[in-house]
């Protein structure tokens, strides 16, 4: 009986039912998919051995972490914005001065027998701060000085990342910046001016870069001019996963995985192991649970009436999109080769425990702003009906654009 159970018991049992569970059983599938692939990955290549219980820990782990997020207000932690943007962009920086170099990038400090990268911990703490931001100056968001602030504000994160000489975090930082900017409705002619400014500055840019960084770009569109150096894994990442064909050739049996011919197959090129073992079947599997995760995301937007909450939405939705997009376009030679995994799916400890940390963050939101039962450190709870807000009203455009 509900009545012999201790109080305790009862709110947390109460608690778990007031969760998004669709978002949690499809962040649960995707890890599910992410390790059958490393598991694959790991009898091609025994020296891989470890990355399975590594895995393992990091997805247990960020589970914990999940539901522990979701249980705190998250209007108290936007409270600590500016200190939370100065500790992300100190740890980032401390990162790019003494991290040892990783094929070329400064972006993984090592504590013991652990790596930890630390870009992919501050994404949330970006989407936080600037969410936060961009709520304190909402009616006043178009004016150019507020502009030119949430600029610098972006530039704290971007510019350690730049820095740590990670083109692909950096491109991810981007991309989330735009897509909560816009969803917050800024006017359409600072975006404008943004990308002249980006095609201006383009070839000063360039010659800053360093060789490798240079032959990654050139070749991860045509990797067919050096097919032996820069350009081996996207030919090999497409020409397993063509060899899947409709069904694949089956768990264990990929003639790419199995025989080690493709490098990083269990991180950024995870997709490939899943094409060439599952097929075309197997991949449209994959994509619709991602698909339908930013959805159900989403959908949580339309029902919240605070515009932090809503942003920190759309941020997370925004790391999803654009990771998902640019890792699948390095397997098939539509993008650079720039380090970036596909969410819950790569292996990757810091990857997967900073998404499920982005989760917890919407189950925050969610659990905030239609229940109002989160953990408040001494307000009282009460209930708040939820608002109806269409997907065309996310962004709020004051004017003409």
């Amino acid at each position: 009986m509900k009545g012999s159970r201790p109080p305790v018991l009862d709110s947390f049992i109460s608690y778990l039912r007031r969760l998004d569970k669709p978002i949690i059983l499809l962040v649960l599938a995707l890890s599910a998919c992410g390790m059958i692939a490393i598991v694959s990955a790991v009898i091609g290549d025994p020296s891989k051995a470890r990355c399975i219980p590594m895995q393992l820990i990091g997805i247990f782990g960020g589970l914990i972490i999940m539901f522990v997020v979701a249980r705190i207000d998250y209007e108290f932690i936007c409270k600590f914005y500016i200190p939370i943007t100065i500790v992300s962009s100190a740890l980032l920086l401390v990162t790019a001065i003494f991290a040892d170099s990783q094929g070329g990038n400064y972006n993984w400090l090592t504590l013991g027998p652990v790596n930890i990268q630390t870009s992919e911990f501050t994404k949330t703490a970006f989407i936080v701060s600037i969410s936060t931001h961009i709520s304190k100056i909402e009616d006043q968001l178009n004016k150019p000085i507020h502009v030119l602030l949430l600029g610098v504000h972006f530039l704290f994160y971007f510019v350690p990342v730049i820095l740590q000489h990670d083109l692909g975090s950096a491109i991810i930082y981007a991309i989330v910046f735009v897509f909560i900017i816009y969803a917050a409705g800024l006017k359409y002619r600072y975006f404008i001016i943004a990308a002249a400014a980006g095609a201006a500055a383009a070839p000063v840019i360039w010659q800053y870069l360093r060789v490798d960084q240079k032959k990654r770009i050139i070749y991860g569109f045509q990797p067919e001019l050096d097919p032996l150096n820069y350009g081996y894994q996207p030919i090999i990442a497409k020409r397993a996963l063509g060899s899947g064909q409709m069904y694949g050739l089956g768990f264990g049996n990929g003639i790419q995985t199995q025989n080690a011919l493709l490098p990083a197959n269990h991180t950024d090129f995870v997709f490939a192991i899943i094409g060439e073992e599952f097929g075309f079947v197997g991949c449209i599997v994959v994509l619709a649970l991602i698909v339908a995760l930013v959805v159900f995301i989403l959908l949580n937007v339309t029902k919240i009436k605070n515009t932090c909450g809503r942003l920190i939405c759309v941020g997370v939705a925004g790391i999803l999109i654009s990771q998902t997009l640019v890792n699948i376009g390095m397997v098939l030679g539509l993008a650079p080769v720039i380090g970036v995994t596909l969410p819950f799916v790569s292996y990757g400890g810091s990857s997967v425990m900073s998404l499920f940390f982005a989760m917890g963050m919407v189950q925050s939101v969610r659990e905030k702003e239609l229940t109002d039962n989160s953990l408040r450190f001494g307000g009282k709870a009460r209930r708040v009906s939820p608002v109806n807000i269409n997907f065309s009203n996310i962004a709020k455009k004051s004017g003409d654009n």
